[in-house]
């Protein structure tokens, strides 16, 4: 008898291509990216958005499109979860070791 799809569970793991999706849960094709990173200057601390600082910038915003795109970009970076910014950006960076990300087809 053959497995049904629908209730395999692949645990995620580097060596695969395919997993259960830490996010969303599908059994589905990762893509596999490297990490990049830039120093930051002297005495310089990392960027950071908390759910307050989210809604003073969208209180702020008077254009609807302007507000629903920087809705988005807000709300992901006050999740604290790394993730992409701006497809097909060219930045000055070093890959970081030892951290790979992986990003879910569905």
């Amino acid at each position: 008898m053959m497995e049904d799809i629908r209730t395999k569970y692949v645990p995620p793991a580097l060596s695969e291509t395919s997993f259960n999706c830490p996010h969303c849960g599908a059994l589905a094709k990762q893509f596999w990216h490297e990490a990049y990173a830039s120093k930051l200057d002297k005495d310089q601390t990392p960027f950071f958005v908390d759910d307050e600082q989210v809604q003073k910038r969208l209180d702020e915003m008077n254009d609807l499109l302007a507000r629903r795109s920087s809705e988005k970009w807000l709300t992901r970076m006050a999740t604290g979860r790394p993730h992409f910014i701006g497809e097909g950006e060219r930045l000055t960076a070093q890959e970081v070791a030892n951290l790979s990300i992986s990003e879910c087809y569905n």
